[in-house]
């Protein structure tokens, strides 16, 4: 060593060699003692003031990672988070109690070991403001490209405009979620303690904070926004009232489901475009998938997926009638040709679905509504300009009371009822 100029500082945790440097992994080791007594109940964790090993010289900025040890007390029911701390005296870390009852941690226990971190490399000096603005600008570089071959240029410019100052309100990494006030929730345990939980989402805040825009700018559905526009300038009029609502109650959308500036999009199970509603193909290759039943459970499933579309299906329950009654409590099951017949009728009707139109607020409506022994049905539609647009078909099967009534009376009854 003598001989190549070559020093180690055990301090500072380097070896010199002539003039390179190289810093010496793993820095010292020392154990981790709760400062004071902590009751952690149990199956929940709890925040523990801990005491780090004495620092060497020179090293009141270090940074120490704190992990789990198995020689703590109560080794097999505890679980310390590893932790990341910089300072030199005291630091904060978690504790999770596995046990049923509560375990009690007092001043001195070990719960971890510590070790010194070297950086072998700094970071930039980019801020995380400049981080997040860097991340939203490819974000929105992204968004762009993704829906630019449904905007002329000019219609580009001004989109890339908004999305630019509204690009804080989109997601710029998976633990970038937000956090709102706009709605609280209040859980009365009365003498027991709170159980700690994982954090959910709150649906209800980002439908509360667009409240007086449903129906009339958009639609919501828990998390799921659709924001409506006759043309382009009114979709993006419709946008900016949206987004304006979801920044002020400091929400985040998570860019990759977001799909903007379309002129069809699919949005729960249906399709959406300027010609109408229709089922989505891909939630109906399931149906045209599907084997045949072979218990009632079966038989169950496969109509709880197709009364999803019944709206779009002329006379529903009339052909479902078979497999309904095969669903009978007391009825055995027995699939027979009726049954197979209804089956695939079903798969058919559903696969080759119409579009059905929106309702306008001119034009005059039209309600057509028929009864048979087992059932009634009935459809709406709306007479826009030259043609008759079908805005919904309805059925119900006729329970067995009301398959004693006479034709006027089930007549009448699909008049009412509809």
């Amino acid at each position: 060593m003598k001989k190549h100029n070559c020093r180690i500082n055990v301090t500072d945790g380097v070896f010199k060699c002539g003039e390179e440097e190289i810093f010496i992994l793993g820095g010292a080791c020392g154990k981790v003692a709760c400062v004071k007594k902590v009751i952690i109940p149990g199956r929940s964790e709890a925040r523990v003031l801990v005491k780090l090993p004495p620092a060497g010289k020179k090293k009141s900025n270090r940074c120490v990672l704190i992990e789990d040890t198995p020689t703590k007390t109560s080794a097999q029911k505890l679980i310390t988070a590893r932790t990341l701390v910089s300072g030199s005296s005291n630091a904060v870390v978690k504790v999770l109690n596995l046990d049923d009852r509560e375990i009690c941690l007092n001043k001195g226990d070990v719960i971890g070991k510590c070790e010194e971190v070297v950086w072998m490399k700094k970071c930039s000096s980019m801020t995380g403001a400049d981080l997040a603005k860097s991340n939203n600008y490819e974000l929105v570089t992204e968004l762009l490209d993704d829906c630019k071959s449904n905007l002329t240029y000019s219609q580009s410019i001004k989109a890339k405009k908004f999305l630019q100052r509204y690009a804080n309100i989109f997601s710029s990494h998976e633990g970038d979620l937000g956090r709102t006030s706009v709605v609280q929730h209040r859980i009365d345990t009365g003498s027991e303690r709170p159980i700690r939980q994982r954090a959910r989402r709150i649906p209800i805040a980002k439908e509360k904070e667009v409240e007086g825009l449903v129906g009339e700018a958009c639609l919501v559905y828990l998390d799921d926004v659709i924001i409506v526009g006759r043309d382009f300038e009114d979709h993006l009029q419709n946008l900016e009232r949206v987004f304006a609502k979801i920044e002020g109650a400091k929400l985040k959308l998570n860019p990759k489901k977001c799909r903007l500036f379309r002129n069809k999009v699919s949005y729960l199970g249906h399709v959406i475009s300027s010609d109408g509603i229709q089922t989505d193909p891909e939630k109906l290759e399931a149906v045209q998938k599907w084997p045949t039943p072979k218990d009632k459970t079966d038989v169950r499933a496969f109509l709880g997926l197709c009364s999803y579309y019944r709206r779009f299906v002329k006379g529903f329950s009339e052909i479902a009638k078979p497999l309904h009654r095969l669903t009978e409590d007391k009825r055995q099951f027995s699939w027979d040709g009726n049954c197979e017949d209804s089956f695939q009728k079903l798969k058919k009707h559903l696969c080759e679905t119409p579009i059905l139109g929106y309702p306008q607020t001119e034009g005059r409506f039209i309600v057509d509504t028929d009864a048979s022994n087992t059932a009634i049905g009935g459809v709406l539609s709306q007479k826009q300009g030259e043609r008759e647009v079908v805005i919904a078909y309805f059925s119900k099967s006729l329970s067995k009371p009301e398959r004693n009534y006479c034709v006027t009376r089930r007549e009448l009854l699909a008049v009412i009822v509809i």
